[in-house]
C-alpha cells in the first residue's frame, strides 16, 4: 500500500513535470513573446500558474552563488 502510493505520486509529479516542459517549451517556440518580457521575474510572475513546479526549480537554481567569494569571506570573518 505504502509503496503504491509513493509510485502513485511520483507518477502524479512526473506527469505534472512533463506538462510543464511541453507548455514552457511552446512558450519558446514562440519567441515574440519571450521578447516581449524584460526579465526573468516578468517572465515567472506571467507564467506561475502555469509551470509552478519549473519555478520553484527555477529559484533554487538562480539562488546559488555564481563564485565562492561570499563563502570566502565568511571564513575569513570566522578565523
Amino acid at each position: 500500500s505504502n509503496s503504491c502510493n509513493k509510485e502513485a505520486q511520483l507518477y502524479k509529479v512526473t506527469t505534472q513535470i512533463n506538462k510543464e516542459i511541453d507548455f514552457f517549451l511552446a512558450i519558446i517556440e514562440k519567441r515574440s513573446e519571450i521578447n516581449s518580457i524584460n526579465s526573468n521575474q516578468s517572465f515567472w510572475k506571467k507564467y506561475c500558474d502555469h509551470m509552478p513546479l519549473l519555478k520553484k526549480l527555477f529559484m533554487l537554481l538562480s539562488n546559488i552563488p555564481s563564485s565562492s567569494a561570499y563563502i570566502e569571506r565568511f571564513f575569513s570573518i570566522c578565523g
